[in-house]
């Protein structure tokens, strides 16, 4: 497409925010919902602190990341088709992934590459990237990111098959849906440094789900077994291997 500059961004999808909405306060939910994501989000943006008055124009600051957010949805975006602003992109949703994994709120990220437009001012996006990063996020049985083969030849074109760590990626067999598994690269977000005793949990309170959760909510128990085996394959701190 002539004309069109190419963007990397990720669809990030909120898992069970829905369900969250529905059954507390709108009060609560802007609170401790929205409100430990934004700190979050901007403390994997910047890696500070985020001010205590926190304004949402603080995002739109930095200079390689832009960011959209709508409901259960955030989208983060390259501001410059550069191997820079893409490993940028890579490291902040690796970072928001982890740190959100600490405060029980599991985010799920497709990412993928190409011609869009994207007007922020105006918060108009549109492109085939947005559509392939928001399918990919949807198949995938999981608390993580997989990107699609369009930002795996990007990443790939530069840092090879096997990027090494400042890309944020590695190599897996990512679940989908139907008990399938896509070859992909996964956003690597177990390089985040945690304690010793430090587990990915079910809840805060349960460590594991229960045979009630089992019952009630096999889909999401699949996703949490699924999610703790990557990190525990791949965490530097859980696995001395490594």
């Amino acid at each position: 497409m002539s004309g069109v500059p190419n963007y990397f961004l990720a669809v990030c999808d909120i898992l069970g925010f829905s369900d969250f909405v529905r059954t507390q306060a709108l009060e609560d939910v802007i609170a401790h919902g929205i409100g430990g994501l934004r700190q979050a989000l901007y403390f994997s943006m910047y890696s500070k602190v985020p001010p205590k008055s926190l304004e949402w124009s603080e995002f739109q600051n930095h200079g390689q990341v832009g960011v959209a957010w709508f409901s259960d949805t955030i989208l983060l975006y390259t501001k410059l088709d550069t191997d820079e602003a893409i490993r940028s992109l890579l490291s902040v949703v690796s970072s928001l992934i982890f740190f959100m994994m600490g405060r029980h709120t599991r985010l799920r990220a497709g990412l993928a590459y190409g011609p869009a437009y994207v007007d922020s001012p105006n918060a108009m996006f549109v492109g085939q990237p947005i559509i392939d990063a928001a399918r990919l996020e949807e198949q995938q049985q999981w608390s993580g990111g997989a990107l699609h083969e369009s930002a795996c030849e990007r990443v790939r074109r530069v840092a090879g098959a096997t990027p090494p760590m400042d890309w944020w990626v590695i190599p897996y067999a990512v679940p989908l849906k139907g008990g399938e598994t896509l070859h992909t690269l996964a956003v690597n977000w177990n390089e985040g440094i945690h304690a010793p005793d430090w587990r990915l949990r079910w809840s805060s309170t349960s460590t594991d789900p229960s045979a009630n959760d089992w019952a009630e909510r096999p889909d999401v128990c699949h996703k949490f077994v699924q999610t703790r085996r990557f990190h525990e394959i791949f965490c530097r701190d859980c696995n001395p291997r490594r």
